[in-house]
């Protein structure tokens, strides 16, 4: 009888590793953290405009052991710094952060056109109104909450930025160490299209008007961060779009998109019901990408995608494009930024971004 049970369980793991976590990723075992590269506590700040992706991002926070939550700041964006302020406080007291969420700069350093798309809806949330929250905002500026952290920390502080870079900008222009205290920043911004286009004289020109609206919102920002010293990890739209769920089935296939909020927990209510605003401009759009939760995922695990350092010697934006001159080493460019390329575990990063609907079913 052991030796036949023994023989079943083997079968069923054998079955299980052939058909991996199948298209709804319904593993019975769902481990208590997320697999990470980090190997001890690492202080973190998001930086955010409030919207829909941002939202899914910060439920990966509480999946990682190695990450300590400091603050959260708001920047301009996809909605009014309020409604993104009123969407982040909301969001941090619904996953239970304890961290303080400050108001940061409402426009960009050089211009006042904010480019939206609208496809995350009038609030950013996809209409959806998150509970009252039992907090208020800090009374301080983001970039003096920024400041203030990094130099506790010591140099270690991590900044995620989920949209325009003002807020960090803000904090270089208001305070000269503080490039010093900062550990790295990864960034959702990014160069469009500039792997698919020629050099000429030495530049390669690449469009950002649609895909990379947190590079377009404050190219001054970006500019001004990229020759601070501080390192650089760029997702952009050419990272995010290499992982999409789609939410129109296609033949045999099931959505995706359904199949990663499908696990029950405290929050799944709210999950599916920010979901639906993809569904709602399907007519436009069938599959919906989230550089935000990748941006996360690399910092959490940084064996899941591949990159390359671009060292640039100058950058230059003119009526939604961007113009780069490469420079051959790091010692004569103004700044370096690691791009993500692509997926160097692409099953360890579709296992890592189905974790955290999987989780709060397990251990909320």
């Amino acid at each position: 009888m052991k030796k036949l049970l023994a023989v079943l369980l083997a079968l069923g793991v054998a079955a299980g590793l052939l058909n991996g976590c199948s298209e709804t990723h319904s593993i019975g075992w769902v481990p208590p953290h997320i697999t990470t590269s980090l190997e001890q506590r690492t202080p973190l700040l998001i930086d955010s405009d409030g919207n829909i992706a941002d939202f899914y991002a910060l439920g990966y926070v509480h999946t990682c052991d190695k990450l300590d939550l400091r603050a959260i700041t708001v920047t301009h964006g996809v909605v009014g710094l309020e409604q993104a302020g009123v969407n982040l406080l909301s969001a941090a007291d619904l996953y239970e952060f304890s961290c303080p969420v400050a108001l940061g700069e409402r426009r960009p350093l050089d211009q006042y056109a904010v480019l939206q798309d609208g496809a995350d809806g009038e609030n950013g949330l996809g209409e959806v109104v998150l509970p009252t929250p039992a907090k208020d905002l800090d009374p301080r500026p983001a970039w003096q909450v920024m400041y203030e952290i990094a130099k506790e920390e010591g140099g270690r502080l991590q900044i995620v930025c989920m949209g325009p870079l003002t807020n960090v900008a803000k904090a270089l222009d208001t305070y000269p160490d503080f490039a010093h205290l900062v550990a790295g920043i990864t960034t959702t911004a990014g160069f469009g299209n500039y792997d698919q286009m020629p050099e000429r004289d030495g530049w390669i020109t690449a469009s950002i008007m649609r895909g990379e609206p947190d590079l377009f919102n404050d190219q001054a920002a970006f500019t001004k961060v990229l020759g601070s010293g501080i390192p650089i990890t760029s997702i952009g739209a050419s990272g995010a779009e290499q992982y999409r769920l789609g939410y129109v089935p296609q033949k045999g296939k099931k959505n995706s998109l359904d199949s990663w909020l499908s696990p029950d927990s405290v929050y799944s209510d709210v999950f599916r019901l920010v979901r639906q605003q993809y569904k709602a401009s399907g007519k436009y759009r069938d599959r919906a990408t989230f550089p935000s939760v990748m941006a996360l995922l690399s910092l959490i695990d940084d064996r899941l995608l591949t990159y390359q350092t671009l060292h640039i010697q100058q950058i230059a934006f003119d009526m939604g494009s961007v113009a780069v001159q490469r420079a051959y080493s790091g010692e004569n460019a103004m700044g370096s930024v690691r791009r993500v390329t692509g997926f160097a575990d692409y099953r360890g990063y579709d296992d890592a971004f189905f974790y955290m609907p999987r989780y709060y079913r397990k251990y909320k």
